[in-house]
């Protein structure tokens, strides 16, 4: 069913689209179909990850007014990002926004990672030590994308992990059962 967004999808469907696509990318449908039982692990985990991401974020988009409008959005060239130093030198960025999701007229870009725990201060944003985030949302604001004939304002933009931070359990069992909350 093309067309439908994250938000439409309920469990089954989400856990159908992601066999799909590991079946497309590894050429396999069934674990250990391949015979090496460190792939089957690293795949059924990878997988796993990767259901448990989509389920919160499909919750927590129909909790609020955000809506995924494009992911893997390239910019370069005639939409590149411009900087001028203040002695008038000029740096051309190109890049790839991850995400970029919709309230109202307002963009917000959100950078996937593929470990917990990446920060970023405000000084170093300020001081230009780290700019990757305030690059990704000037480009995803100049993308010519509308909202009812409004051109987007740049709004936030945040990094979001993969997967949550390493748990220390007794049992594996109880890592099942803690990985919800790592997301919320």
């Amino acid at each position: 069913a093309e067309g439908l967004s994250l938000c439409d999808l309920d469990d089954g469907a989400i856990e159908h689209r992601l066999a799909q696509a590991r079946a497309d990318l590894c050429g396999r449908t069934e674990p250990g179909s391949d015979g090496g039982d460190e792939f089957s692990w690293l795949a059924e985990r990878a997988a796993g990850e990767l259901s448990l991401a989509l389920t919160v974020q499909r919750d927590q988009q129909r909790a609020g007014l955000c809506r995924t409008a494009a992911s893997e959005l390239w910019f370069g060239g005639k939409d590149a990002v411009i900087l001028r130093s203040r002695k008038g030198r000029r740096l051309e960025l190109c890049g790839r926004n991850d995400r970029l999701d919709l309230a109202g007229s307002a963009a917000i870009v959100f950078d996937y990672k593929t470990s917990a725990g990446v920060k970023v201060s405000l000084s170093e944003m300020y001081h230009a030590l780290n700019i990757q985030l305030l690059v990704y949302l000037l480009a995803g604001a100049r993308l010519n994308l509308e909202h009812r004939g409004r051109p987007l304002q740049p709004a936030g933009a945040f990094f979001l992990p993969l997967s949550p931070a390493p748990l220390d359990v007794d049992h594996p069992d109880q890592a099942k059962s803690s990985r919800w909350k790592a997301y919320q």
